[in-house]
């Protein structure tokens, strides 16, 4: 019997032991401006490089990207604080469901990517914008259903041509949820990705292609472009190989088809009573409530 209860004590302190890694996380709060890999910028030392799961950031002060980044736990810029740097991205989950980015200050950098694994999933990996995020490129799912950006009513996005990455492009393999105004300078690639939640996008161009069966599905959001509501963005879908055919006569100004409220096509799917261009649905109704007409411009290239 003693010996038996030796070795239950042994088996305990063994598996305590495993686990301290998960008990001790981590957290790396900022103490004043500086780099982001600086100890002098942070109470002890600087973040790593990779953020594991279970540690976290909070900066509440100018932050300089000075290095790529991985998120596997939760980074979370305060109102007061920021991390700019446009030569450096920010990876979040790196092909596992793990990580999270909240912003509710200001985040520039070169590229932003949401990379889940294969699971459908539309909550982890994820960058919740609350305030403004400028970026070169925003690749969300990475040909994978997995991933989430989601922009609150009271964030703005701003994927620009010349800054950063300078694709001035979104790619959506995963989940977009945009409740406020989104702006990409060049186009939104929906490759089978779901794009949704009642806020207004900008840009010249929307793709669509389907991804391992999975068509690019739109609902409860307006697109339009930066000129003002007359100038309507241009629509293709990829129907043969890498042949993108103009679907824009087909969405704009004409009675949708299909079944129930979808128009749908094989790389495309889209709700015609809650997606709207330039504030008219495609079944004619026009869009309710307040509607940004025109697009004047928004600084957010620091604090």
């Amino acid at each position: 019997m003693r010996m038996l209860s030796a070795f239950l004590c042994f088996k305990i302190l063994s598996l305590w032991i495993l686990g301290l890694p998960t008990l001790m996380a981590t957290n790396y709060v900022s103490s004043g401006t500086g780099n982001y890999d600086a100890n002098g910028a942070w109470v002890g030392n600087a973040p790593p490089t990779v953020l594991i799961a279970g540690d976290s950031v909070f900066i509440n002060h100018a932050i300089l990207l000075n290095q790529d980044i991985i998120i596997k736990g939760v980074l979370i810029v305060n109102a007061s604080g920021s991390l700019i740097g446009s030569g450096n991205s920010i990876l979040i989950g790196d092909g596992t469901n793990v990580g999270e980015v909240y912003n509710y200050g200001t985040v520039n950098c070169k590229k932003i990517t949401v990379d889940g694994s294969g699971t459908v999933n539309d909550s982890l990996p994820a960058f919740h914008n609350i305030d403004s995020v400028k970026t070169g490129k925003i690749d969300v799912g990475s040909n994978a259903p997995a991933g989430l950006f989601r922009n609150e009513s009271t964030g703005y996005v701003l994927v620009s041509a010349t800054y950063g990455d300078a694709k001035g492009e979104a790619h959506i393999d995963g989940y977009l949820q945009n409740c406020g105004i989104m702006k990409f300078e060049t186009k939104l690639k929906n490759h089978g990705g779901q794009l949704s939640c009642g806020g207004s996008i900008y840009t010249p161009l929307v793709e669509f292609d389907d991804n391992g069966g999975r068509a690019g599905t739109m609902t409860n959001q307006n697109l339009c472009t930066d000129s003002g509501s007359s100038t309507q963005p241009q629509f293709f879908s990829n129907t043969t190989g890498n042949t993108y055919n103009s679907i824009s006569a087909f969405l704009v100004g004409e009675s949708p088809t299909g079944s129930g409220n979808q128009v749908s096509g094989a790389d495309y799917s889209i709700d015609s009573t809650s997606f709207f261009i330039c504030g008219e649905s495609l079944d004619g109704s026009i869009k309710s409530g307040p509607l940004p007409i025109e697009f004047g411009g928004w600084d957010i290239s620091g604090r």
